[in-house]
């Protein structure tokens, strides 16, 4: 059994109807050890994450707080670092795991699935710890979203800026990597990539007298957030954001939070938890359905589209608009008239400037279609574009193929207008690119009808080319992956079958990135 299998289904395993559950064991290697104080009168989980241990200890199975979860003023669930039965060798590993096995995603599962047993939601979970612990309650915390509150004292919110020795022996035992550079991209190690696309709620904790962490960890994370780094620090009712923080002075520096500063800090969650919301998110789509059906009845619940840009290439934005609009009158559809006209006015930055959204939302779908001569400028060659009659005998026009040279040089002049665009209005940490492939087979593992396996690599290749590329402009985090699984198309498909209209998994899985934006 895999040591994912092994966490997640130890809780289905458990007696809840306890007031303590223990849940130990060890798999692939690797320990796990966490324990559970249950307070059914109360509506919270904490979730307590340790820092770097004694060199000297004896065993793993250590928790930090032990003592205080009487203190807590709700259930506690307290959770060893899996890395450290291992590698007994280092002390401190950030519950992130080694090159082989990485625990942040089993992590989530585990908590998520506790909490589910105990009719818990993600905003009345609270993850909490010190050091490296608070770095894993905030990592934490960004992966799972959807409201739920970190509290992380004198936390690191990068690995890399931490102590180099101390960092050095953890990569060197748990990685075996040649070049830390290479290691240094990976949001495992750093909060600061996934946290500001989070939903989630943060209490950042420090102690001005740990100046360390105060320059190189805690002014780092509050101007990410456009947080001014000022001497005049705001207390915690008079903040505004999500993000929230409290500074105390105490000559302990790193270390842990003195235990009287605990009723002041329950006091800050309990006013997080009632105040500080988290709202609905709205997106302006740039693509086609397959961003589109996220939003239908069946998924929206905490997100919204305010705007939708299908079959319109980027490419387009290097080209001019179409002098003189032609009647559309063969298209019976108000909305493929809509989208054709949308093309040829090319007003897309116009549409982006005069509406209010949180994100911007792109698929790369409908770039399949390439472009065709129309009058004084080069349009997408849609398929509503060719029922229209507008273009009349289509074999005889000029076009630019979607994976011609032209076509690529064309399309990244376009997308950097759109990058230009973005930048000039402090959009494009706001910019979610939806990295999608065509599917090869049905759900039921038959192949695609009607369609050439060949047709299927070149548009897959087609759009590995126009991803390379929007990464020299885009941040890699802004990017949504998918397990290879979920590009399935789906046989009975509300809009029929196609290699991109996929099983409902695909959906599922980008209504929870979006839902966990910050």
């Amino acid at each position: 059994m895999a040591f994912f299998d092994f966490v997640v289904s130890q809780v289905d395993e458990k007696d809840f109807s306890k007031d303590e559950v223990s849940f130990k064991g060890d798999e692939d290697g690797y320990g796990f050890s966490a324990y559970l104080f249950q307070k059914k009168e109360s509506k919270k989980l904490y979730v307590v994450f340790n820092g770097a241990l004694n060199k000297d200890r004896q065993d793993a199975k250590v928790y930090h707080r032990w003592s205080w979860n009487s203190l807590f003023d709700g259930s506690v669930l307290y959770i060893s670092d899996p890395t450290l039965f291992k590698y007994p060798e280092t002390n401190l590993a950030w519950y992130i795991g080694d090159k082989n096995v990485q625990f942040q995603q089993i992590l989530k599962d585990f908590i998520l699935k506790v909490s589910k047993r105990m009719s818990l939601s993600p905003e009345q979970i609270i993850l909490y710890g010190s050091s490296g612990g608070g770095f894993a309650a905030l990592k934490l915390a960004s992966i799972i979203g959807n409201g739920i509150l970190a509290v992380a004292i004198n936390p690191q919110v990068n690995v890399f800026n931490y102590i180099k020795n101390q960092v050095d022996d953890y990569l060197n035992i748990c990685w075996e990597e040649n070049d830390f550079n290479k290691l240094k991209n990976r949001t495992e190690f750093d909060v600061l990539s996934t946290i500001c696309k989070s939903n989630c709620r943060v209490l950042f904790i420090q102690n001005s007298k740990d100046e360390f962490h105060f320059k190189n960890h805690f002014i780092p994370f509050l101007e990410k957030f456009g947080i001014a780094n000022s001497e005049n620090y705001k207390s915690l009712k008079q903040q505004s954001s999500r993000i929230r923080y409290m500074i105390y002075d105490h000559p302990s520096g790193h270390a842990a939070e003195p235990k009287d500063m605990l009723p002041e800090i329950l006091e800050s969650v309990n006013y997080m938890q009632q105040s500080v919301g988290w709202s609905k998110k709205n997106f302006f789509i740039l693509g086609s359905c397959i961003s589109r059906d996220v939003f239908l009845p069946s998924y929206r619940e905490d997100i919204g589209s305010i705007g939708y840009y299908p079959r319109t290439s980027f490419a387009r934005l290097a080209l001019e608009p179409v002098e003189s609009i032609p009647d559309l009158n063969e298209l019976s559809s108000p909305f493929q008239r809509k989208i054709v006209k949308q093309d040829m006015k090319l007003d897309v930055l116009h549409a982006l400037a005069t509406t209010s959204f949180d994100y911007i939302l792109i698929d790369l779908i409908d770039e399949r279609y390439g472009l065709v001569k129309y009058g004084n400028t080069f349009i997408t060659n849609s398929y509503e574009v060719n029922v229209s009659g507008i273009l009349g005998n289509v074999s005889q026009l000029e076009k630019i193929e979607a994976g011609s040279d032209e076509f690529y040089s064309l399309w990244e002049k376009g997308f950097k207008v759109f990058v230009d665009y973005c930048e000039e209005n402090n959009l494009l940490d706001k910019v979610i690119v939806n990295k999608v492939y065509w599917a090869s087979m049905l759900d039921d593992a038959s192949p695609i009808p009607n369609l050439d396996k060949e047709k299927i690599i070149i548009n897959n290749s087609v759009l590995d080319k126009l991803y390379s590329i929007m990464q020299k402009y885009i941040s890699e985090s802004n990017f949504i992956v998918y397990p290879k699984s979920y590009f399935v198309a789906k046989k009975d498909h509300k809009w029929g079958v196609m290699p991109f209209h996929y099983v409902d998994s695909f959906y599922k899985h980008t209504y929870e990135e979006l839902n966990n934006l910050k």
